[in-house]
């Protein structure tokens, strides 16, 4: 079998380039028994206004990461990427939280489906369904660029993140006209209200 060669801090999140991801940190949850990872990668489709808009800048715009959680154990980590926490010195959060800072540039893992070791990614689908949970907090959960959201075929739009093997099979919904826009004001936003489980969707 090939050997998986995932290394610590071999990625900045600051340097990531467009198409690389970087497994940033462990973080444990609020079981105490479990964690989840945190991916982040830039992506930028082929429509991208913003990417479009700021195309002719001597340095090409790139937009922030785009982040995806995977739950997992500590034991799990040793065995799928051949990292072991024990070896780390843990951090605390802003939220008291304990995590392992990883910053694997590109990691891989063994593909039992294909018997290869994989590189992992960060895939996004847009969608118009949105979970429970989406639709209870649309006003923080929906797309939108400040207080203007998106929609297609005039339905929000909510935008979810996985982690596949190899090449990403990105969805993007097309945006409907600029006089579909939903403007809600400032005072009127409310909180988002996290679930159970909302690393397990």
């Amino acid at each position: 079998m090939e050997k998986i060669d995932n290394i610590i801090n071999s990625g900045d999140p600051k340097t990531v380039e467009i198409g690389e991801t970087i497994l940033l940190k462990a973080t444990v949850d609020k079981t105490g028994e479990g964690m989840f990872m945190e991916f982040g990668s830039i992506v930028i489709r082929n429509n991208h206004l913003r990417a479009r808009f700021n195309k002719h800048r001597k340095s090409e715009y790139v937009p922030g990461l785009r982040r995806a959680w995977e739950p997992c154990t500590m034991e799990d980590i040793k065995d799928e990427f051949d990292v072991d926490l024990l070896d780390l010195e843990p951090e605390i959060d802003e939220k008291g939280r304990e995590f392992y800072t990883l910053n694997i540039l590109n990691p891989t893992a063994y593909n039992d489906q294909t018997g290869k070791i994989e590189r992992l990614c960060v895939q996004i689908n847009e969608t118009t369904k949105g979970t429970p949970n989406q639709v209870d907090n649309w006003r923080k959960k929906a797309k939108k660029v400040n207080d203007e959201y998106f929609k297609h075929n005039d339905k929000l739009i909510f935008a979810n993140t996985s982690i596949v093997y190899g090449k990403p099979n990105h969805i993007f919904l097309e945006h409907d006209l600029p006089e579909h826009f939903v403007v809600i004001p400032e005072e009127e936003l409310q909180e988002d209200t996290k679930i159970e489980g909302s690393f397990l969707d």
